[in-house]
């Protein structure tokens, strides 16, 4: 499915329904975020994360991985920029395999493609830049998304 924003609060609502998506079918836990600099990542992050509770969200970029406690079926949810890896990488040093793992887990990953095997294909969502508040957000058929909620 295709989305059309035309504002970064649509953006964010983008976000919401998808996290509301994956409460109600209790997967996936782990999502790439795929997209140029500027494309609505971060933004949609924001909204995913306020479905779990979660205000105050900032991009990790130069931390690579920030953890959150959420309450519900998922215990934590993790944020991973991997803008800042200049090569393919499996992040041994912070453990991100086990995190992958985690049932418990919630994983959105900005630059999956700088990671070696993460994700998988279905679990990618792309974001392009249109306009100065403008954005197509392709989402997998796996998250069963109604057009309507758009």
């Amino acid at each position: 499915m295709k989305i059309k924003t035309e504002s970064k609060k649509e953006t964010e609502k983008a976000g919401k329904k998808i996290a509301e998506a994956i409460k109600k079918e209790g997967r996936p836990t782990k999502i790439g975020l795929k997209g140029e600099l500027g494309s609505g990542k971060t933004t949609f992050v924001r909204g995913f994360a306020e479905e779990f509770g979660l205000k105050e969200i900032t991009s990790p970029t130069f931390v690579i991985m920030k953890k959150y406690e959420i309450e519900g079926r998922f215990k934590f949810f993790y944020h991973v920029d991997c803008y800042r890896i200049a090569t393919k990488s499996n992040l041994s040093e912070i453990d991100f395999e086990s995190v992958v793992q985690g049932p418990e887990n919630i994983v959105l990953v900005e630059w999956p493609g700088r990671l070696t095997n993460f994700p998988d294909e279905g679990e990618i969502i792309e974001f392009e830049f249109i306009s100065k508040n403008r954005r197509r957000i392709k989402v997998p058929d796996m998250f069963r998304l109604n057009k309507a909620d758009f």
